[in-house]
């Protein structure tokens, strides 16, 4: 039977289109550009875990080239002008100090300049220390390497022969605790 469409049209039955699988063989050249892309791809990956650790290792150097080390100095008898506590960085890097508190009699200090001067030298006796040089630092402070920082001096009264046990007891009273860092913010706590 014949179909005709809207228009008078004679529709023909449709045949069927065959489709043949045809598998690509792959030549030789192909296999080894393949093998090449994959070892290509494995260099790649394994470039960039030697950037990452070598970046890793990097820093970690960085980090350790600029640690600084601060370490008290108590300058007695005659070395310098001044008697007192010095800071010294001795580290290979700047130290940025952050605060730093003094103790008196194991208990933190509160309270200005004067009064702490006036405690210290009730306790120990004013005339034998001599007059007080420095004790406050403007936060954050830094001291950079080999530098030597005076944080309490006195100018000596050499003529008092109470001298040497003012100077013991200066040991005895008082405490500092200073918290500095490097460039890198890694930080420290240093106590004398």
């Amino acid at each position: 039977m014949i179909a005709r469409g809207a228009k008078g049209e004679v529709d023909m039955p449709r045949q069927p289109i065959k489709v043949e699988i045809v598998e690509k063989k792959t030549t030789a050249m192909e296999k080894v550009a393949l093998r090449i892309s994959f070892a290509a791809m494995l260099i790649a990956v394994a470039a960039v875990g030697v950037s990452l650790w070598v970046g890793y290792e990097t820093r970690n150097h960085n980090r350790l080239s600029v640690m600084p080390q601060l370490e008290m100095d108590g300058q007695f008898a005659g070395r310098t002008e001044y008697d007192g506590f010095y800071v010294i960085n001795k580290g290979i890097g700047p130290a940025i100090i952050k605060r730093y508190d003094v103790y008196f009699d194991h208990k933190r200090f509160e309270g200005t300049k004067d009064e702490f001067f006036g405690k210290l030298h009730k306790r120990i006796g004013i005339p034998v220390l001599g007059q007080p040089v420095h004790l406050n630092l403007s936060l954050p402070h830094a001291v950079s390497v080999k530098e030597t920082l005076p944080l309490y001096t006195y100018k000596p009264d050499w003529s008092d022969n109470r001298y040497e046990q003012a100077r013991n007891d200066l040991n005895n009273h008082v405490q500092i605790e200073i918290e500095y860092c490097s460039f890198y913010d890694d930080c420290k706590l240093f106590r004398y």
